[in-house]
């Protein structure tokens, strides 16, 4: 009864998987539209170095297939900049009284005060005062402000008192978006995305004043935060979540920019956001040659972005605008654009306003339930892997037998001398029990999803070699008649279906709208990689039916540890050591997003060739490390097994050693389905490249050794 509820949960957690992976992949091909946007600053730049008016250039952009432009919060240091303030600090208006016939009227306003503690903000311009001084009273106290009104040369003249404050705090404070910037964009066309910065002070009535500067969300594309937090953060961000959910905009998150309080700000809003890639101005001016932009590069990595990330809105810097180098023409920076749009429009997505991911039906997430089952039974059967392991039995199957013999192998109703069937029997209906306790309370937590897939993570890689190297006598025999070398690669395939079917098991646990944009993320990223080749190493240590049987998997390992932690050590195994700690580091830091100096240029050259060729670049880890050594241990393992002559050179004994390192490349496989922000098919076609490569390099791998051994071997004779 227990085996059949297993059996049945596994292949029910197999059709959940492949249900919510269709789905998945339907929302991620429906949502196509990638938006293109420019920097309003960026662009005024541009065209005062290169003496053009604003208004025909954004008609340009427009028309090249730029569809927002994304514009800052004003601030006094940039309205005094663009000559519509003045800005006095009360040392200077001191001064002034040495020099006047007549004593300032805002000093007689002040009084008697210390007006050297004082700082003093002019305009000619009345509503910008007004809205000036409205911001101001939300921000700073109001004592601290006082306005006075007076006539300049028959002209309003608007002044503003700011006291006990340094000139540099005052002039970075923001005063909210300016409506002619916006209105301007808006009569050409054109979306208007704003940047929220978390500038201080900041208070519930500051946020309120920012958005109130606003004229209508009608014309605005999505709003983004930039800098190092969000906007409100810390104490306020419950009040910028109720205002962004208020007015129904778009949010857009910054991918690879880790800022505080993004999590808390885009909770329960995940139906509203679109990924946005930046990259900083000085890389978006990167030349090749004589001062010559490389646009081929930015576009790859554009399209990169879009392709495999599900980012939706590319933020495009205009090129040497803020760079080292001359500022390139304006017909240049357009041009650029118009590849860019034409590069995305190759790829078949549409150039437009962006849009979120459709919302996934409710009930879809029921059928994620059995998945967390099938997966939290796993450590289970990891556990009870003490029976004997060898050519004679299929541990697939085996690993869920409830009345198997010491003839089956792996089964979970021996767990110890003179146990009872019974006693396993209970043990695993009380593992099943608790394991559905567990997945009801807490199956939609996302730390319970990230200890849940990283307990995946460690165990498939680890279970999929176990199922490769089980060989019924049967399957033995017809082995050595096909040859070892095609029933190795066949063996290979397994083990990499069976890691398959894990990853999507994850890929379908992950989908979720807050991992697939990245807010949430899989957790564990080193330790899924390291920790399943060294519970390999120590598995395949023990490999005989006698170890196993004797002592069970959890005495074998403390056994192995013990034995390697009081083996003598030569200097050559200081030697090796050294070489593998340090190909681990290398592997290790190259895991994430940036392998930073451990990717050489050479390798970096092979990645574009190969993204070019097959459009989804494979991992270089799959198909020239793990694959190509999991076909070679596999090879040897049939040979030491199956024949009376040995045909390589290699020991027999070292066939543990090539297939813990092939273990790399399922390791990586899982890996690449625990990138949630990836889309499925991508990380599908990055698997199946790496797949067909590796074992083409295996094979090879396997006939070089061959031919060696034969030619060392002729000589000999």
């Amino acid at each position: 009864m227990g085996k059949r509820v297993v059996i049945v949960l596994f292949f029910f957690s197999i059709f959940s998987s492949i249900l919510v992976s269709i789905i998945r992949w339907r929302v991620e091909t429906n949502n196509d539209c990638v938006e293109l946007a420019c920097d309003y600053n960026e662009i005024s730049q541009l065209c005062l170095q290169s003496e053009n008016e604003i208004g025909s250039f954004l008609f340009m952009l427009r028309d090249a297939g730029i569809s927002s432009i994304a514009i800052e919060e004003d601030t006094l240091e940039r309205l005094f900049s663009e000559g519509r303030i003045s800005l006095m600090k009360g040392e200077e208006v001191k001064k002034l009284q040495f020099l006047s016939p007549t004593r300032p009227i805002f000093v007689e306003n002040l009084g008697k005060g210390h007006i050297e503690k004082y700082t003093f903000v002019l305009t000619i311009d009345s509503n910008l005062g007004k809205k000036i001084e409205k911001i101001l009273v939300e921000k700073l106290e109001k004592e601290k402000i006082k306005k006075i009104e007076c006539n300049l040369y028959g002209k309003p003249l608007t002044m503003l008192s700011l006291y006990g404050m340094d000139e540099g705090e005052i002039s970075q404070i923001g005063i909210g978006f300016s409506r002619e910037k916006l209105e301007k964009i808006c009569n050409y066309g054109l979306k208007a995305i704003l940047l929220l910065t978390n500038r201080a002070p900041i208070s519930e009535a500051s946020i309120e004043a920012l958005f109130s500067t606003v004229p209508g969300w009608g014309n605005i594309s999505l709003v983004t935060f930039s800098g190092d937090s969000i906007l409100g953060y810390p104490d306020f961000l419950d009040s910028v979540r109720r205002r962004l959910r208020r007015d129904g905009v778009k949010l857009g998150i910054v991918e690879f920019l880790n800022q505080e309080g993004l999590e808390e700000v885009t909770k329960n809003l995940y139906e509203k956001i679109v990924r946005v890639h930046s990259d900083p101005p000085d890389e978006a001016g990167a030349t090749k040659g004589a001062g010559r932009l490389d646009i081929s590069r930015l576009i790859a990595r554009y399209k990169r972005a879009v392709r495999e990330r599900n980012v939706r809105l590319l933020y495009i810097h205009l090129p040497l605008v803020s760079g080292n180098v001359e500022s390139m023409k304006v017909q240049s920076a357009v041009d650029s654009i118009r590849k860019i749009k034409l590069a995305l429009l190759g790829d078949n997505f549409k150039v437009g306003l962006s849009q979120p991911f459709n919302a996934f039906p409710a009930w879809l997430q029921l059928f994620r339930l059995p998945i967390f089952l099938i997966i939290l039974v796993l450590p289970l059967c990891l556990v009870f892997l003490h029976k004997s392991i060898s050519l004679g039995i299929n541990p697939f199957m085996k690993a869920f037998s409830l009345g198997g013999n010491e003839r089956n192998g792996l089964s979970l109703t021996n767990v110890g001398p003179g146990d009872s069937p019974e006693l396993s029997t209970r043990v695993l209906y009380l593992f099943l029990f608790g394991s559905m306790a567990l997945t009801l309370f807490f199956w939609q937590e996302t730390l319970f999803l990230q200890i849940v897939t990283l307990i995946a993570s460690l165990s498939f890689p680890i279970l999929a070699m176990v199922f490769g190297l089980g060989l019924s006598q049967s399957q033995a025999t017809r082995g050595h008649r096909q040859g070892n070398l095609s029933r190795a690669v066949w063996l290979f395939l397994k083990v990499t279906f069976t890691t398959i079917l894990g990853g999507i098991m994850i890929a379908s646990l992950f989908t979720r709208l807050d991992f697939m944009l990245k807010v949430h993320q899989f957790r564990g990223v080193k330790a899924s990689f390291i920790l399943p080749l060294v519970m390999g190493l120590f598995l395949l240590m023990g490999w005989e039916e006698q170890s196993l049987a004797r002592n069970g998997l959890i005495r074998l390992y403390s056994g192995k540890v013990s034995e390697f932690l009081t083996r003598k050590v030569e200097f050559r195994h200081l030697i090796i050591f050294s070489i593998l700690a340090l190909g681990g580091i290398g592997l290790l830091f190259r895991s994430g997003n940036y392998p930073g100096p451990f990717l050489l240029e050479m390798e970096n050259r092979l990645r574009e060739f190969l993204e070019r060729l097959l459009l989804v670049r494979p991992r270089i880890k799959e198909f020239i490390i793990g694959h190509p050594f999991m076909v070679v241990g596999m090879y040897i393992y049939l040979e030491a097994k199956l024949s009376k002559e040995r045909s390589l050179r290699i020991e027999p004994g070292k066939w543990q050693l090539f297939t813990v390192l092939g273990l790399i490349g399922q390791v990586s496989i899982i890996n690449s389905f625990c990138h949630a922000h990836t889309p499925l098919v991508i990380s599908l076609a990055r698997t199946i490249h790496g797949i067909w490569l590796g074992t083409i390099m295996g094979v090879l791998l396997v006939t070089i050794i061959q031919w060696k051994t034969r030619r060392t071997l002729g000589v000999r004779r």
